[in-house]
C-alpha cells in the first residue's frame, strides 16, 4: 500500500509573470491528492496572452496517478479557502498548442495532464471578460489510494452515541412531519450503492440521520478531486467525514435483512424491513 511518505516533488522553475500575485488566495484542499508543488501561484489574468512557463525534470512521470491542475476561483475574502469555479469558457496555449475549455463542471478543478507532452512546459490564458474576475494556479499533485483515506477515518474511530442523539432530539423538537410521528427514520442502505451499509458515516456539516457507506463513497468518489454528500448535495471534505456510532450500534444489533430503524428520543428504536415492522424482528431497548 502506497504511503504519503513516498512521495515527492518535482524540480520546478518559478514562473515569471506579468500580473499581480496575492498571497491570499489559498485553493481548498484536494479530497483525493496529495499537492506536490504549486506552480504556478495563484495570479489574476490581467493581460492578453498571460504566460507561465516551468520545468518538470521527473523522467517517470506516471499519468495514472500524477496530475497536473489549473484551478480557478472567484476571490472571496469571507473564505479562507477558495472553492474551484472554473470559468464558462477560456483559451489556453500549452506547448504551443491553442485550445477553447467550455466548461459544463464549473466547481472542479481541470486536468491538463494529457496536454503536458514535454519536459518543458509553457501555458498562456487568454483573458476576457469571463476571466477578469478569477485566479488562477497550476498545481501539481499525485493520486491517494483509496485505502489511506478510508483507513484514516476509521482510525478516528465512531462519534459518540450522544451526537446523534442530540441531532435526533433537535428534528423531533423542530420539524412539523417528524414531531407528529415522534421518531426519525433511519435508512440501513447505503444511498450510493443500495446494499446495507458497513461503516455509516457522513460529514459533520450535514444535518440529515441518515448516512452512507464510507467505503462505497470513498471509492464512487476515487478519481473525483471535490466530493458530494449523495443525501443534502454538500460539498464534503475527507477530513470531515465522521463515522456514526449510534447507527454502528443499531446495525451491529439488527437482522441482517433489516432496512430501516426508527428511532426515539430515549435512544429506543423498531427495527424494520422493506418499510414494514416484523415482530420476528428485534425492537431494541436501550
Amino acid at each position: 500500500m502506497p504511503r504519503l511518505s513516498d512521495l515527492s516533488r518535482p524540480d520546478t522553475v518559478p514562473s515569471k509573470l506579468t500580473s499581480t500575485q496575492t498571497n491570499l488566495v489559498k485553493f481548498a484542499k484536494l479530497n483525493s491528492y496529495q499537492e506536490l508543488a504549486c506552480l504556478v501561484k495563484p495570479t489574476k489574468p490581467y493581460g492578453i496572452g498571460l504566460t507561465s512557463t516551468f520545468k518538470l525534470s521527473r523522467c517517470n512521470f506516471d499519468s495514472q496517478i500524477e496530475k497536473i491542475f489549473i484551478r480557478f476561483c472567484k476571490y472571496s475574502s469571507q473564505l479562507t479557502e477558495q472553492t474551484d469555479c472554473l470559468p464558462k469558457s477560456f483559451v489556453l496555449t500549452i506547448n504551443n498548442c491553442s485550445y477553447t475549455v467550455k466548461n459544463k463542471y464549473t466547481l472542479t478543478p481541470y486536468d491538463i495532464t494529457p496536454r503536458v507532452i514535454a519536459d518543458v512546459y509553457s501555458a498562456s490564458n487568454d483573458s476576457s471578460e469571463q476571466t477578469r474576475d478569477f485566479y488562477y494556479g497550476v498545481y501539481y499533485a499525485r493520486k491517494i489510494d483509496h485505502r489511506i483515506l478510508i483507513e484514516n477515518i476509521k482510525q478516528k474511530g465512531p462519534k459518540a452515541i450522544s451526537i446523534t442523539m442530540e441531532m435526533i432530539k433537535k428534528k423531533l423538537q423542530n420539524d412539523e412531519d417528524i414531531i407528529a410521528d415522534n421518531f426519525v427514520k433511519a435508512s440501513l442502505l447505503c444511498p450510493l450503492s443500495t446494499l446495507r451499509i458497513k461503516i455509516p458515516a457522513r460529514s459533520i456539516k450535514c444535518e440529515h440521520i441518515n448516512c452512507f457507506d464510507l467505503e462505497s463513497f470513498i471509492k464512487i468518489n476515487d478519481i473525483t478531486p471535490r466530493w458530494r454528500c449523495p443525501i443534502c448535495k454538500i460539498y464534503v471534505d475527507c477530513d470531515e467525514i465522521i463515522i456514526d456510532g449510534f447507527l454502528m450500534k443499531i446495525l451491529s444489533e439488527s437482522p441482517s435483512d433489516a432496512t430501516e430503524s426508527h428511532v426515539f428520543c430515549d435512544e429506543t428504536y423498531k427495527i424494520y424491513k422493506d418499510g414494514q415492522y416484523d415482530q420476528n424482528l428485534i425492537e431494541l431497548i436501550r
